[in-house]
C-alpha cells in the first residue's frame, strides 16, 4: 500500500467506515511505515480531542442579535407588477401579429372579380373613367 492511500484510509478507519480487509492492509502498512504511523497517531489524538469538546450554551438573545445585524436584502419589485408587464407585452405582440396577418391577407388577396374581367374592360378600369382610351374608342 502506498502512503497516499494509507493517509486516506486512516481517517476512514478512525471513523469506522473502512472494511475489515482494508483495515488489515492499513495495519500492515502502519507497522512498516513510521511517517504514516505518526499521521495515524496525530489524527487519532485530534479525533479524541474533538469528541471531548462539549457543546457550549449560547445566550438566547445572541441569535436575534446576529440576525438583526445582518445586511438587509434589497426589497424585490412586487411580482404582480412584473407579471402585469409581461402580460401587457405579450398581448401587444399577439395583437400586432394578428393585425399584421389580417392586413397582409387583405392587401395581397387575389380578387376573383379581376380574374373574370376581359382584357379591354380591365384596361378601362385601370385608367379610370376619364381616360384617354375612352376618347379614342368613340
Amino acid at each position: 500500500m502506498r502512503c497516499k492511500t494509507a493517509e486516506r484510509y486512516i481517517s476512514l478507519k478512525l471513523d469506522g467506515e473502512l472494511s475489515a480487509k482494508l483495515v488489515s492492509k492499513l495495519d500492515e502498512h502502519l507497522m512498516k511505515c513510521s511517517s504514516c504511523k505518526e499521521i495515524h497517531r496525530q489524527t487519532a489524538l485530534l479525533t479524541e480531542n474533538l469528541t471531548a469538546i462539549q457543546d457550549v450554551e449560547y445566550p438566547a438573545w445572541l441569535h436575534h442579535r446576529i440576525m438583526n445585524n445582518l445586511p438587509k436584502k434589497a426589497e424585490r419589485q412586487s411580482t404582480w407588477r412584473v407579471s402585469l408587464a409581461y402580460a401587457t407585452f405579450s398581448l401587444m405582440i399577439f395583437f400586432s401579429v394578428f393585425a399584421g396577418v389580417g392586413l397582409g391577407k387583405k392587401a395581397y388577396t387575389d380578387n376573383s372579380d379581376y380574374a373574370q374581367i376581359e382584357q379591354e374592360d380591365y384596361l378601362q378600369l385601370s385608367f379610370g373613367d376619364n381616360s384617354i382610351w375612352e376618347v379614342y374608342d368613340e
